[in-house]
């Protein structure tokens, strides 16, 4: 595998310029570094790094803060936004789309903090950001990869319309190994027929 500098291209370049990402519940908008200390405190959770490839645990604010500047760097190749409650304006995760070393694919990515499990904001975060990758870019596929274990995060990544592409291995920070994930990958046109059934 190998990542591409066209899919970086593509769905990084078309989410960069993009400060927010609005739905019912949520607003997705780009971190700032005077929220390193919400992060933290939401991403310091074993449960919640366990599950992911690139978070390591323990997390801190030095994390978080050079988190928040590689995401805003102009030659990022992924665009990042933390997930908050309209409501409260209060960070209860992350979510991001772009290119990640060792996949031919742009990658869909997200957690959410376990106080606020069980919600469904993983799912409206990413059914949000998954509508502007594919309506501001000519983005023509994108990955999805879960934990074997993460029964969770799968049915979020399903309910989203990807479909199974196999088993992988990817290197986990958190358990200093390479482990095994389930791949899935969403096009377009599953997307756009998706989008055509709900209007419907």
């Amino acid at each position: 595998m190998g990542g591409s500098d066209e899919a970086e291209s593509i769905c990084a370049g078309a989410l960069r310029g993009v400060e927010e990402l609005a739905t019912k519940r949520l607003v997705l908008r780009r971190p700032m570094p005077a929220d390193a200390n919400a992060i933290t405190a939401q991403a310091n959770n074993a449960e919640v790094s366990r599950w992911l490839a690139r978070m390591p645990h323990p997390y801190n604010r030095a994390h978080a803060d050079t988190w928040i500047a590689t995401v805003n760097a102009p030659q990022a190749s992924e665009c990042a936004f933390v997930i908050t409650l309209a409501a409260t304006g209060e960070i209860v995760g992350a979510c991001g789309c772009g290119q990640m070393e060792d996949f031919d694919l742009p990658q869909l990515g997200y957690w959410i903090g376990q106080e606020h499990w069980g919600n469904g904001y993983a799912t409206e975060a990413a059914h949000a950001l998954i509508d502007h990758v594919f309506t501001a870019s000519p983005c023509a596929v994108i990955g999805a990869g879960c934990r074997v274990a993460n029964a969770a995060s799968r049915r979020v990544i399903e309910k989203c319309g990807f479909q199974y592409a196999g088993l992988d291995m990817i290197e986990s920070r958190f358990d200093g190994a390479v482990v095994p994930i389930f791949a899935f990958r969403l096009t377009r046109r599953t997307w756009q027929g998706l989008k055509s059934w709900a209007a419907a």
